[in-house]
């Protein structure tokens, strides 16, 4: 048995079903195939009280000139794919049935209106141990790349939280690490840009956390998000984990 086949042994992989293997050892080798012995990784469950409740950045709607317009969220110029479209799916299809292999109790709280009723419904949702993953997209100019995660500036568990998903983030997605960043109130009109949606870490009484995982409007950014959505959902389970450790 030459080495390239013994590098097999410890490899992990995942079915069509969702579950995950471990090559155990080589039974047998011919010209023709070979024939691997597996096993069933079996995931590991959590004991926590608390609950991830899940904020897929924007979707909500509002009235402009007496239609319902719904907000998407940055748009990438040359693909159309939208920020609230492609979370909605990263969630939906990717992070949820990471949450159940791993026994993470969880909630999602879609935007209807406005931030204040989000809000107000985040806030009736949430448990005293329970924290919030938000889930948005950056956007800026054609060359504008990398991973940032947002925390209120006065949140101790906030800091932690964001701490560990941006480390997970940046060892999946390989983009520059722009690192945690703080939302803080305005310290006037001008700087309202800069803390957009900080209101949302101010007012949720249970640890709040945003991931801009990358940049929608880089068309790289944007491609290797995309193909990389199943090491990303584990990678944000991953730092739940670790967090309620």
């Amino acid at each position: 048995m030459n080495q390239d086949i013994k590098n097999l042994i410890g490899l992990t992989y995942e079915d069509e079903n969702g579950k995950d293997y471990k090559i155990v050892g080589i039974k047998d080798v011919t010209e023709d195939y070979i024939t691997l012995d597996i096993e069933l990784v079996q995931e590991e469950k959590i004991s926590w009280d608390g609950k991830l409740l899940v904020d897929i950045g924007h979707g909500g709607t509002k009235t402009v000139n007496g239609k319902t317009v719904r907000d998407y969220g940055a748009v990438n110029d040359k693909s159309k794919v939208d920020e609230f479209t492609w979370n909605h799916d990263f969630v939906m299809r990717y992070i949820i049935p990471e949450l159940q292999k791993a026994g993470i109790k969880y909630q999602i709280v879609l935007r209807d209106v406005g931030i204040t009723k989000l809000i107000n419904d985040l806030n009736k949702a949430a448990g005293k141990d329970d924290i919030i993953l938000s889930f948005h997209l950056n956007s800026g100019v054609a060359t504008a790349t990398g991973t940032e995660t947002l925390y209120w500036h006065t949140s101790t568990k906030g800091k932690k939280l964001a701490e560990i998903v941006q480390k997970n983030l940046v060892s999946v997605l390989g983009l520059a690490n722009r690192g945690i960043k703080i939302r803080r109130k305005p310290i006037n009109k001008a700087d309202e840009l800069n803390q957009r949606g900080w209101t949302m870490f101010r007012d949720t009484k249970v640890p709040y956390v945003m991931l801009e995982s990358f940049f929608i409007s880089n068309d790289k950014d944007l491609k290797i998000g995309t193909e990389r959505k199943t090491e990303l959902a584990k990678a944000v389970v991953t730092a739940i984990k670790e967090y309620i450790k």
